[in-house]
């Protein structure tokens, strides 16, 4: 019965975290979409940096929920 209670408080306790969580992220979307992206136009070796961000995105996902 005590492992019942706790699993109910906690569950109350998580609920407003998990909503405010998800405001932040909805409020850092909105965020990067102000930031301009970065162009690689002007760097000499433009084409070979694209290709390590590739290989980097390919090899460590960023993290989606």
């Amino acid at each position: 019965m005590a492992n019942h209670t706790m699993a109910i408080k906690k569950e109350k306790i998580l609920q407003p975290l998990l909503r405010e969580l998800r405001e932040i992220k909805s409020y850092l979307k909105k965020f990067l979409l102000i930031l301009p992206e970065e162009s690689l136009r002007g760097y000499k070796n433009s084409s070979e940096i694209k290709k390590s961000y590739l290989n980097a995105l390919k090899a460590f996902p960023p993290f989606k929920r």
